[in-house]
């Protein structure tokens, strides 16, 4: 089983995709190859399959902001888990503090990014077949 731990993959990733480490710094947390068998690796926020890599976007970001702070609380307790390695803000979305707070408790690590939510889950999903491929 390869891995990737969290803070290598935001510090290869960070100048690219100008990552800002928000919360969950001293999460010990890897993403490994094991995980693309049970659910994607990296993906729009998906609670009913949750990907290792929870990428919420602009879209998802309305959703919860329409609702009142007890429900995004909910959502956040939901998503956290799941145990995600990573949730990722993208879109230039300003990380709800609901999820931030429930991902300082779990020490679950919280990334944000102006780029758009589609091309962050096409880079990562490159850099991770690279440093989760079998080698030989």
């Amino acid at each position: 089983m390869h891995r990737v731990n969290v803070a290598r993959l935001h510090d290869d990733n960070r100048e690219a995709l100008s990552l800002a480490w928000v919360a969950g710094r001293e999460a010990g947390t890897a993403v490994d190859s094991d995980a693309a068998a049970a659910a994607a690796l990296i993906g729009h926020l998906n609670l009913s399959h949750p990907n290792a890599i929870q990428v919420i976007g602009a879209y998802e970001a309305q959703f919860a902001e329409r609702h009142p702070a007890a429900k995004r609380e909910e959502l956040a307790a939901r998503l956290i888990a799941s145990k995600p390695a990573i949730v990722i803000f993208a879109d230039g979305v300003k990380p709800f503090p609901e999820l931030v707070d429930a991902a300082r408790q779990t020490a679950t690590a919280v990334f944000a990014t102006p780029v758009p939510a589609p091309k962050l889950i096409e880079k990562l999903s490159r850099y991770l077949a690279r440093a989760l491929a079998e080698t030989v």
